[in-house]
């Protein structure tokens, strides 16, 4: 996902993925760029829902779903974008149900169920992730 959002170009594409129980669900990024939020980027309107939380479902390629968590890029090359999560990332996640995830280049942010009810995120160096010291699957139990 990350190596596929272009860091460091003028090219720059947000990707997302819904994190299952039993891996991740990367969605086609059509139309996707550095200036799309979570509610009009064409990966997250492109797919039926239904349900909130435990009960969220997403169907993919005919097949419902049911993610336990999203995380999506925030590759900033200086065009303005925040690489932490911002107000609409936020509103995604809560109408959701669950924990989102977003991936910059410095920081890996994740905001759980409570701390979307206030508003906030936890933030973590972006290496750890992708050097494989933080798994999120095993330690998705951390945000609830």
């Amino acid at each position: 996902m990350w190596q596929n959002s272009n860091y460091g170009k003028s090219n720059t594409i947000e990707n997302f993925a819904y994190i299952t129980k039993n891996g991740v669900a990367v969605l086609p990024t059509h139309g996707n760029g550095y200036q799309n939020t979570a509610n009009s980027a064409y990966w997250y309107q492109a797919y039926k829902t239904r349900g909130q939380g435990s009960t969220f479902a997403v169907d993919f390629n005919g097949t419902w779903i049911y993610p336990i968590a999203s995380i999506h890029t925030h590759p900033d090359s200086g065009y303005g974008a925040n690489e932490s999560p911002d107000g609409g990332d936020m509103a995604a996640f809560r109408s959701m149900g669950i924990p989102g995830f977003v991936l910059g280049p410095n920081n890996f942010y994740g905001a759980g169920m409570s701390d979307l009810r206030s508003n906030s995120y936890n933030t973590y160096p972006a290496q750890n992730l992708l050097n494989g010291s933080i798994l999120i699957i095993p330690n998705i139990g951390l945000f609830k």
